[in-house]
């Protein structure tokens, strides 16, 4: 187990967590996100006026009882720090680096020419998806190289390692990475809110598009009625004011749309701050308080104290349990020398002796492991060889046992099963004369029955008698002891065919009769569409092929419910689900009540023909017919 420090370095509290990383041999991790598990926890206050006191505070928690690791990675407030996220041509990280600080010197000094490399040494690149004209996009972040050197020099004057040196920003930038590693596209907006400052960050992926610092936070707010509380509704509206500002930005420079909010910090009830800004931004607001990627079975003592504070204690954890940072602003002084002494040259040699050691007797090993294995190999294909004809004539005759075997079962089944299936069949020839049977599926077996499905159609003047049909189908079919009840409930489907409508006397043009349309109201639930709102139900009349009046049908206009219209989004594929069920409509030939091309007059041929009218009732059943 190998532990690290995450300190978040804010102008009024130093704030340390330390976690244990499980590692493989080479350091290399083998631990996921939901395996992090905390250590231990500390707050020191501190003040930028008073660096020496810091250092003496941080020294006591080195040399403390349960002293915490050395190993720090340190997210810095209050830096002169730069975020701009650039559309770069293709390269490696390298050059990425290098493109992004030519293009800020040439915007800087406002010439089409290259620029000389920037000065400052505090700066990295995150490295983000390929983009619109196949450029990849980059947030480039740089800061005050002495502001960095300053503000560490505290911790390294106490004695900690420091690993790696970040800004607010770039630590969300972790969070949103670790949260949705899979979703490159995702645009989330992170907000911590602190006791003094508040850090406002949107990310296209890990990419920061845009962040800010603001100097306030919720003890410098007033507070609730009388003092006693804190008035978090003033804090969301200011928070809902500065996010509604950087969405409109984010909109009007990149053409995206911030889809989630994420919010942590050591406000007190920060959970209050979700749905006021929900309700201002009609997006997703998620609050970070929660365990997700927290080892919930080691926690530091006490626990409910950390549970209270996990929301705050976000930042620093993603920071210290990341496994490389994508950027590290410590300064680096260009043109360092490297002086080798004469210990360091005999230790290399040492080094190299030994490698060269452990590489020829590897060497050797493999060398000895490869002839014995080619030795064992031939010796298999050569027993192989002698054993493959036995095993095939071994395999013949298997097979002709198998085949006798099947082909004396299939006469044995025939003898024995053929009359019971024609008993089958004759226990439902007693169908009433308005019931038809469509299709009978008998299909095989391993078990000691045959399961049977029988689908049908009874057709009767009014639903009673269609019903009571398929009813007394039933009871003659469960009566028999090859059939027995059903093994499922059946399946019934009605549909009434109505009448045409009366035409008019011998010479007058006819025109159909509009119907009564109905009211959405009136009718029962069950035939409405499901899972969607009905705005309006109208009769239509539909005609066949010869252009005849066939029926009238109800036509159902959808849509979305009113629990995803209030949110203001709704998934893509329920929104193309309505639009097609509505575009279904058009496909229908509906007959024009009041004449024209689709009207018909009527004729001596029509009168004749005959149609059904009445309820058409269609049914399914599943049993099972013992072998």
């Amino acid at each position: 187990m190998a532990n690290r420090v995450g300190i978040e370095l804010l102008p009024h509290v130093c704030r340390i967590v330390e976690v244990c990383e499980k590692t493989r041999l080479l350091g290399r991790s083998r631990g996921r996100a939901g395996d992090t598990r905390v250590r231990t926890l500390r707050d020191i206050p501190c003040s930028l006026s008073s660096p020496g006191k810091l250092t003496a505070d941080l020294r006591l928690v080195l040399k403390d009882r349960g002293a915490v690791a050395r190993r720090a990675r340190v997210i810095i407030w209050g830096l002169q720090s730069t975020h701009l996220g650039l559309l770069l041509p293709p390269a490696a990280t390298g050059d990425l680096l290098s493109l992004a600080r030519r293009e800020i010197s040439v915007a800087a000094a406002g010439q089409s020419s290259p620029a000389s490399a920037s000065a400052c040494t505090s700066d990295g690149v995150v490295v983000g998806e390929i983009r619109e004209g196949g450029k990849r996009e980059v947030g480039y972040v740089s800061a005050s190289p002495d502001q960095v050197r300053a503000r560490l020099q505290p911790l390294r004057d106490a004695g900690f390692d420091v690993e790696a040196a970040v800004t607010p920003a770039l630590a969300h930038s972790v969070l949103v990475r670790r949260r949705w590693a899979t979703a490159p596209d995702q645009v989330t907006a992170v907000v911590a809110v602190n006791a003094r400052v508040t850090a406002l960050t949107v990310l296209r992926g890990a990419v920061v598009l845009f962040s800010r610092e603001l100097p306030w936070g919720s003890e410098t707010e007033p507070s609730g009625p009388a003092g006693t509380a804190l008035d978090s509704t003033a804090i969301a509206e200011k928070l809902a004011s500065e996010l509604k500002r950087s969405v409109v930005y984010i909109k009007q420079t990149r053409q995206i749309d911030v889809s989630h909010v994420l919010i942590c910090g050591d406000m007190p009830g920060l959970r209050s701050l979700t749905g006021p800004l929900m309700h201002a931004l009609n997006v997703e607001v998620e609050t970070l308080d929660g365990l997700d990627g927290v080892d919930a079975a080691h926690l530091p003592e006490p626990v409910y104290q950390f549970r209270a504070r996990v929301a705050g204690l976000r930042p620093a954890l993603a920071v210290a349990t990341e496994m490389a940072l994508p950027v590290d602003l410590q300064p680096v002084d260009p043109g360092v020398s490297v002086n080798v002494t004469r210990g360091t040259q005999r230790r290399l040699v040492m080094a190299a002796a030994v490698a060269c050691a452990v590489v020829g007797t590897a060497w050797a090993a493999t060398r000895y492991l490869q002839n014995d294995t080619r030795d064992r190999a031939q010796q298999l294909r050569q027993q192989i060889a002698r054993l493959e004809p036995e095993s095939q004539r071994q395999e013949e005759a298997r097979l002709a046992a198998a085949t006798g075997s099947v082909r004396l079962a299939a006469l044995e089944a025939f003898a024995t099963q053929g009359p019971r299936l024609a008993l089958v069949l004759d226990a439902l020839r007693a169908a009433p004369n308005d019931l038809t049977i469509n299709t009978l599926t008998l299909a095989g077996s391993p078990y000691g029955t045959w399961p049977l499905s029988v689908d049908g159609q009874a057709k009767s003047p009014t639903t009673a008698e269609a019903q009571a049909s398929f009813s007394a189908f039933l009871r003659s079919a469960s009566a028999s002891k090859y059939l027995g009840p059903p093994t499922r409930s059946p399946e019934i489907r009605l549909h009434i065919e109505e009448p045409l409508p009366h035409e008019r006397a011998p010479g007058a043009s006819a025109e159909y009769a509009v119907p009564e349309q109905p009211n959405v109201a009136d009718l029962p639930p069950r035939e409405l569409p499901r899972d969607v709102d009905v705005v309006k139900a109208e009769k239509i009349p539909v005609k066949d092929e010869k252009g005849r009046l066939a029926g009238y049908r109800t036509k159902f206009t959808v849509a979305l419910p009113s629990y995803w219209r209030v949110r203001g989004w709704a998934p893509p594929e329920q929104v193309k689900a309505i639009s097609d069920y509505n575009k279904n409509w058009d496909n229908l030939s509906p007959i024009n009540p009041s004449g024209g091309s689709t009207s018909r007059s009527a004729s001596t041929a029509d009168q004749s023909e005959t149609r059904f009218v009445g309820t058409i009732l269609d049914f399914a059943l599943k049993f099972e017919v013992k072998k």
